[in-house]
C-alpha cells in the first residue's frame, strides 16, 4: 500500500507539470535529459536478476530557468518501494546534478537521500545515481554512446547487481527505448542480467 501511495503521488505531480510542457521528440543529445520541454517524465521499467520481479520507477524533472530546476523520483517492486524530491543545478549544458531527501519503505529509520550525477557531451553521456540510508546504501552507473538516432553503446554497473556492457535502442522519432545489459555479479561471482524498458515525455 506503501508503495502504491508513493507512485500514484508521483504520477500526479508529474502529469500536472507535463500538461504545461509536454514533448514527443528526442532529446537534444539523444538521451533524454537535455530537451526543448521545461518539464520532462520519465517512466521506466526495469528487471534485473538479483531482484525478485519487475521495478517500476518515475522521475519528473521541471527546469525553473536555465541553471535551477526540481525534481521528483519514486521507485517499487515486489518487496521495497522509495520517494525523494529536491532541487537540480545545471552550472553548465554538458553538467546537470540533484540532491533528495524522501522516504523508504523499511523496519528502520525510513529517512533516504538520493543523488544525481549527469555528464554528457555531444554524443557521448555518462549517469551516476546513489541512495543513502540507515538501511543500506546504494548506487548505480550507466554511460552511452549514441551511434545515430536509434542506436547507443555504453558501460553499466550497480552494487548488488555487478557490471557489463550496454546495449541501447530507442525507437526513431519516437520516446521510447530500451536497454540490456549483461553482467558479472562479484558479490555472488556469477554472470547477471539487467534490462530496460522506459518512456520519456
Amino acid at each position: 500500500m506503501k508503495k502504491l501511495t508513493m507512485l500514484i503521488a508521483v504520477t500526479v505531480v508529474a502529469w500536472s507539470q507535463t500538461v504545461v510542457g509536454q514533448t514527443n521528440e528526442l532529446s537534444k543529445n539523444q538521451l533524454g535529459l537535455a530537451s526543448d520541454s521545461p518539464t520532462r517524465l520519465t517512466v521506466e521499467s526495469q528487471w534485473v536478476s538479483v531482484h525478485d520481479g519487475l521495478q517500476l520507477m518515475l522521475n519528473v524533472e521541471h527546469n525553473l530557468n536555465d541553471t535551477f530546476g526540481l525534481f521528483a523520483y519514486g521507485e517499487a517492486h515486489e518487496h521495497w518501494g522509495q520517494f525523494y524530491a529536491g532541487p537540480t543545478f545545471t552550472p553548465a549544458d554538458w553538467i546537470k546534478f540533484g540532491l533528495g531527501v524522501g522516504l523508504e519503505e523499511a523496519d528502520k529509520n525510513p529517512l533516504r537521500s538520493g543523488n544525481w550525477l549527469w555528464l554528457g557531451k555531444n554524443k557521448d553521456s555518462l549517469l551516476a545515481v546513489g541512495n543513502y540510508s540507515a538501511n543500506g546504501h546504494w548506487w548505480h552507473v550507466h554511460s552511452n554512446h549514441q551511434f545515430n538516432g536509434w542506436l547507443g553503446v555504453g558501460l553499466f554497473a550497480r552494487s548488488n547487481a555487478g557490471a557489463g556492457p550496454r546495449l541501447q535502442i530507442t525507437v526513431p522519432k519516437k520516446p521510447i527505448s530500451f536497454w540490456l545489459s549483461p553482467t558479472y555479479n562479484w558479490d555472488k561471482k556469477g554472470a547477471g542480467f539487467a534490462c530496460g524498458l522506459g518512456i520519456r515525455l
